[in-house]
């Protein structure tokens, strides 16, 4: 868990809430450690722990339609991601995603900037002449930088242009889907 935290494939915020998950025969330096961290996911902007909660109470599989479903996949997701060979891949590939659980759904849709792999983490690149661009940072085989912003909508960017470059543990994805989805 500490290996996850420190190399940044595990958010600081997905710690949240998780209090009294230490084994009693956890090693003093892990504990010490993640006691460290607790003191940080303290100090973390509220989160959307509330809503995902009352979004799952009211949720009724049973009554979901598949039909309402793929019109709402074309209209808020597929602009970013892709399910069933539909829509483009930019964020995470869909297909399978039921898996994870309603649970699981629900905190990445509606607090997406919980617990994001660092392949998705945003960037703020400067570039010298003062232009700021910001998205989800591509490596390019030239050493140039291929930046998707919220609109999907690709800008390359060549290495030598960059000023400075500050990473983020936020997503690209927005974060206001409780307010637009019912």
């Amino acid at each position: 868990l500490v290996q996850l935290l420190d190399n940044g494939k595990l958010s600081l915020a997905a710690m949240r809430g998780r209090d009294g998950l230490l084994p009693e025969s956890c090693p003093a330096d892990v504990r010490a450690r993640l006691m460290e961290l607790a003191k940080q996911v303290s100090q973390l902007p509220e989160d959307n722990t509330k809503i995902v909660q009352e979004r799952l109470a009211k949720l009724n599989l049973e009554s979901a339609s598949l039909d309402q479903g793929k019109l709402l996949f074309e209209k808020s997701c597929a602009l970013c991601h892709q399910l069933g060979g539909k829509g483009t891949l930019i964020g995470p590939q869909l297909d399978g995603a039921g898996r994870r659980g309603a649970e699981r759904l629900c905190e990445d849709i509606l607090d997406p900037h919980r617990n994001v792999d660092k392949a998705f983490r945003t960037s703020t690149l400067l570039l010298q002449d003062d232009k700021i661009v910001n998205g989800l940072v591509r490596e390019q085989a030239d050493g140039s930088l291929q930046v998707v912003g919220q609109d999907g909508k690709a800008t390359i960017v060549a290495a030598d242009v960059i000023d400075q470059r500050r990473d983020s543990e936020k997503s690209l994805m927005p974060d206001n889907f409780a307010e637009l989805l019912n």
